[in-house]
C-alpha cells in the first residue's frame, strides 16, 4: 500500500518494551537534529550544486563533509503545502494543505515535532510558519499547539515576504508580539542569532536531552531585502551574530557584498556575448543566499564550540524551486541549475531541491546520493534515529540506514505530486512552451492549469492542463535528461510504465473537500490475474506509541487468516494494547461510488490501493472514520491497521460500506474479502 520500508525490529529499539514509553534522560547518543529550510532557494544556488556566479563556501564545506542528496524533492512546488507535507510526512495526495492554501491551519495530529517530543527531544521552531490560521482566531494551529515546545518567528504567510519585521508583519516569541524590539533586525541574522542562543542554553542547561530545531529562513524569497552591514567577524560562542543584534537602521536594506558591486554577466553564459553589470536584483539575491551561507557557518561553529557537532545531524534544503521575479534575477544567476522549471510547476526545477545531510563520522563524507527521496521522508527518518516507531500515516520512508552506513534503505516505489495555482510569470509560459503546452490556456493566463507528476525509478511522468483522467503524460529520464528535453512517452516500450504511472495518479491520493480535480470522476481501476483465497491475512504487533505505529518497524507477535476483521481469532494476552494489520483484496460488485466506514478500535487506518482513505488520527477534532471512493467492479488491494487498548476489544471492530446497491451502511461480508 505504501512505499516499502526495511523491517526494523523491536529488538533494535531496546527502550521500547511492550507498551512502554522511552527514557527521556539517558540517551545523549541520539543525535540533535537541526533542520534548515530556505524559502525559494533554487537547485543551482549553491556552489556544490553548480552555482558559478557567486560562492557559498560554508555550505559547500558542509556538502564536502557530508552527503549531497541530488535527487531530493520538496513535497509541493510552493510554500504552504510543501511545509505541511514536510511536517506531517504526507504527499500532496494526502496532505490537508494544497495548492495556494496559505495560512490554512494544519490539523491537530502527529507532526515531526510531536513525534520527536514523545521521543524525549526538546523542540523549537524558528522563522516562517504560515500553517496556523489567523492570529485573530487566537492562533488555532500555533507551532506550540503542534508539537513544538517553543517558537520564534512570523505566523502568517505574507509576513514572510519582508525581511525586517514591522507592525504589519509582526514577529512573535511564543504568543508574545515582540516586533518593536526587533524592527531593525535583518531576518536571516535574527533567526541565526536566536538559533545560536537557544542551542547554547539547551546544551548547557539540559546536556543529556537531545534537541530538534526547525529553522525556517525566509530568504531568498522576495522582496529581496538585504542586510544593513557586513556579517560580524568570527562565529560560534564568541563571534558572529549574537542576541541582541547590533543594528544600523540608517543602512537598513542597503548593504551588499563588495564583490557583487562590479560583477558582470554574459547573456546565457555565452562567452562571445558582451558583458553586462549585474542588476540590483542579482546583487540582492546573491547577497541573501550568501548571508544564509554565513549564518550556517556560524551555527556549525557554535556546535563545534559546544562540542556537540559530532552528535548533531544538520539537514539543509529548500521548500520549493526558485521564483522567477519577472525575469530580473533567475536567468542570469541560473538558479535552477541543470534543471528546467520554477516555483509553481511540477518540472524538476520547481520541485528538486539542493539538499545536504551532515553528521560528522556518522553520515558518509563527500558522498552523492542519487536515489530519489522526498521531504516527507524526514519524519520517519528522524523517528528512527530518535528510537521511536514512526506513525503509520506517513507516506515517507526512513533514510536513516543509507545515510548512516548501517544498511541500505529500500528504494522509493514512487513519489507523487499534484498542484494547481495560477501565475502570469513570463518564464513559466516559456517553460510551458518548451514542453508543448499552450502558455495562454487556463485561468488568469496560467500556463499549467491542473498538474500531476510522479517519479518511478529514474523516470518522471508529468501532465499539465489536465482535462480528465485520460489526459496523456509526458515521460522523462531525469537521471540522463535532468532538463527534461526529450519526451519518451511515444516509445512503445514505455507504455507499461506510463500505464502504471497513470494508475498511481488515480490511486495514490484522496480528494480534498472543496477542491475538486478534473481526474477525480474516474473510478479506481481493479486488479486482475490474481490467485486468491478466502479471508484476509492478519498480523498482531505491540502498540508502543501514542499513535498507530508503522508495523514494519515492529516484531510480529502472531498471525493468521480471518474471514473478516471482526472474526480475527488470536491468543494475545488480554489487557495489553495491541496493533492489528489486515491485508488482502476487496471485491467490489458494481462500479460506482462507495462510502466506507470503520466502527471500533482506538484508532484505525484503511488504504484502498495507495489511497489512504480512512485515518482516524488525521485530525483530533474531526476523525476521518468514513470516506467515499469511486471503485471499478472487481478486486482492489486493501490494508487495514487498527490499534486497541485491550486485545479482547478486537471482536467489536467492523468495516462497513454503502454503495450503488444499498444506501444504508452494512458490514462488508466475508465473501468480499480475499488474500
Amino acid at each position: 500500500m505504501k512505499r516499502r520500508l526495511g523491517l526494523f525490529l523491536l529488538t533494535a529499539l531496546p527502550f521500547l518494551a511492550y507498551g512502554s514509553s522511552p527514557d527521556h534522560k539517558v540517551r545523549p547518543t541520539r543525535p540533535n537534529i537541526l533542520f534548515i529550510l530556505c524559502d525559494d532557494l533554487g537547485y543551482g544556488d549553491l556552489g556544490s550544486f553548480g552555482q558559478t556566479h557567486f560562492t557559498t563556501p560554508n555550505l559547500d564545506l558542509l556538502a564536502k563533509q557530508g552527503t549531497r542528496l541530488t535527487h531530493h524533492y520538496s513535497g509541493a512546488p510552493v510554500c504552504a503545502p510543501s511545509r505541511a507535507s514536510l511536517l506531517l510526512g504526507l504527499s500532496t495526495g494526502h496532505v490537508p494543505v494544497r495548492d495556494q492554501q496559505f495560512d490554512r491551519e494544519i490539523p491537530e495530529t502527529n507532526t515531526m515535532a510531536s513525534v520527536l517530543k514523545f521521543a524525549g527531544y526538546r523542540t523549537l521552531a524558528i522563522g516562517k510558519w504560515g500553517l496556523g490560521g489567523s492570529i485573530e482566531d487566537h492562533f488555532p494551529a500555533h507551532p506550540m499547539k503542534r508539537g513544538f515546545d517553543a517558537w520564534y518567528g512570523l505566523y502568517r504567510h505574507n509576513d514572510g515576504h519582508v525581511h525586517y519585521p514591522d507592525s504589519k508583519h509582526p514577529l512573535f516569541d511564543g504568543y508574545t508580539d515582540i516586533t518593536e524590539s526587533v524592527k531593525d533586525c535583518y531576518s536571516t541574522d535574527l533567526y541565526t542569532a536566536k538559533a545560536k542562543q537557544w542551542i547554547i542554553h539547551q546544551t548547557r542547561e539540559h546536556p543529556q536531552q537531545p534537541f530538534f530545531m526547525y529553522l525556517g529562513y525566509i530568504a531568498p524569497h522576495e522582496a529581496f531585502d538585504i542586510p544593513d552591514s557586513p556579517y560580524p567577524a568570527g562565529g560560534g560562542l564568541t563571534g558572529g551574530v549574537q542576541i541582541p543584534l547590533r543594528t544600523h537602521p540608517e543602512f537598513k536594506n542597503k548593504w551588499i557584498y563588495p564583490e557583487f558591486e562590479k560583477a558582470t554577466y554574459r547573456e546565457n553564459n555565452n562567452p562571445s556575448s558582451p558583458e553586462h553589470p549585474w542588476t540590483w536584483q542579482m546583487q540582492h539575491y546573491a547577497t541573501m543566499v550568501k548571508r544564509i551561507d554565513q549564518g550556517v557557518g556560524d551555527l556549525v561553529q557554535t556546535l563545534r564550540d559546544l562540542k556537540i557537532d559530532k552528535n548533531t545531524l544538520i539537514v539543509f534544503t529548500s521548500d520549493n524551486g526558485p521564483a522567477y521575479d519577472d525575469g530580473l534575477h533567475a536567468p542570469q544567476l541560473i538558479s535552477w541549475g541543470i534543471l528546467d522549471g520554477f516555483k509553481r510547476d511540477l518540472f524538476e526545477g520547481g520541485m528538486r531541491e539542493p539538499t545536504i545531510a551532515w553528521w560528522p563520522k556518522k553520515i558518509r563524507q563527500g558522498f552523492t546520493e542519487v536515489g530519489p527521496s522526498i521531504q516527507y521522508d524526514w519524519l520517519p527518518t528522524f523517528a528512527e534515529l530518535a528510537g521511536v516507531v514512526p506513525p503509520v500515516a506517513s507516506d515517507g520512508h526512513s533514510l536513516a540506514k543509507s545515510l548512516t552506513r548501517k544498511g541500505i534503505d529500500p528504494k522509493e516505489d514512487f513519489l507523487y505530486f499534484e498542484y494547481f495555482g495560477s501565475t502570469n510569470r513570463l518564464e513559466d509560459k516559456q517553460v510551458a512552451s518548451r514542453h508543448g503546452y499552450s502558455p495562454e490556456s487556463g485561468s488568469k493566463g496560467d500556463p499549467w492549469g491542473q498538474q500531476q507528476a510522479i517519479r518511478v525509478g529514474k523516470y518522471v511522468g508529468i501532465r499539465a492542463q489536465i482535462k480528465d483522467s485520460s489526459t496523456p503524460l509526458k515521460l522523462y529520464n531525469v537521471e540522463s535528461d535532468p532538463h527534461e528535453d526529450h519526451d519518451l512517452s511515444g516509445q512503445s516500450d514505455m507504455k507499461p510504465l506510463i500505464d502504471h504511472m497513470k494508475e498511481l495518479m488515480l490511486t495514490a491520493r484522496i480528494p480534498q473537500e472543496g477542491n475538486k480535480r478534473p481526474y477525480e470522476s474516474a473510478a479506481l481501476p481493479n486488479v486482475t490475474n490474481l490467485s486468491i483465497h478466502p479471508g484476509l491475512r492478519w498480523s498482531a504487533y505491540p502498540d508502543p506509541t501514542p499513535w498507530t505505529p508503522d508495523v514494519r518497524y515492529l516484531k510480529k507477535i502472531e498471525s493468521g487468516i480471518a474471514t473478516t476483521p471482526a472474526g480475527t481469532s488470536y491468543s494475545v494476552p488480554t489487557g495489553n494494547p495491541i496493533t492489528l494489520e489486515w491485508t488482502g483484496y476487496l471485491s467490489v460488485p458494481t462500479t460506482g461510488t462507495y462510502n466506507l466506514k470503520v466502527d471500533g478500535g482506538k484508532a484505525a487506518h484503511v488504504w484502498i490501493h495507495e489511497s489512504h482513505l480512512l485515518d482516524s488520527e488525521a485530525d483530533a477534532s474531526h476523525p476521518r472514520r468514513e470516506n467515499t471512493i469511486r471503485l471499478s467492479a472487481g478486486w482492489h488491494p486493501i490494508k487495514i491497521i487498527a490499534t486497541f487498548d485491550e486485545s479482547q476489544l478486537i471482536a467489536g471492530f467492523h468495516l462497513l460500506w454503502s454503495g450503488p446497491s444499498h444506501s444504508d451502511p452494512v458490514e462488508i461480508p466475508s465473501s468480499s474479502f480475499s488474500h
